[in-house]
């Protein structure tokens, strides 16, 4: 594996742009209870990637709804890609509520960091 990452890093110079992430150091050091806002980003991924999937196959109109989910649902892997996305859908919303309670309960909001709420 190691020959692998070296035979990419030597392509495109990867770990040099990862060195900044690998070799920040946190003041308070690391927790997950600091981690709820990259969850809350990663839930938002997987639904938007599992949305423009089921979206490929989906058809809004009112004559074809049912078939077009049924059709999702016979294909391979359908009723688990509709499964991830509705329950990724409501992982995202607790998580929402859990970062914005431990913003408020940090006081993550004030100052240097008061523009990225406003």
């Amino acid at each position: 594996m190691k020959q692998a990452f070296d035979w990419l890093d030597s392509r495109l110079g990867y770990r040099n742009l990862t060195q900044v992430l690998r070799e920040r150091v946190l003041p308070q050091g690391p927790s997950w209870f600091r981690t709820t806002g990259g969850c809350v980003l990663a839930l938002l991924i997987i639904q938007c990637v599992t949305g423009l999937l089921l979206m490929a196959s989906y058809s809004p109109s009112a004559l074809t709804a049912w078939a077009s989910v049924h059709f999702i649902e016979q294909s391979p892997a359908g009723r688990f890609l509709r499964g991830v996305h509705h329950f990724a859908s409501h992982a995202l919303i607790v998580m929402f509520v859990v970062h914005l309670l431990r913003v408020l309960i940090t006081a993550a909001f004030r100052p240097p960091r008061e523009l990225i709420w406003i």
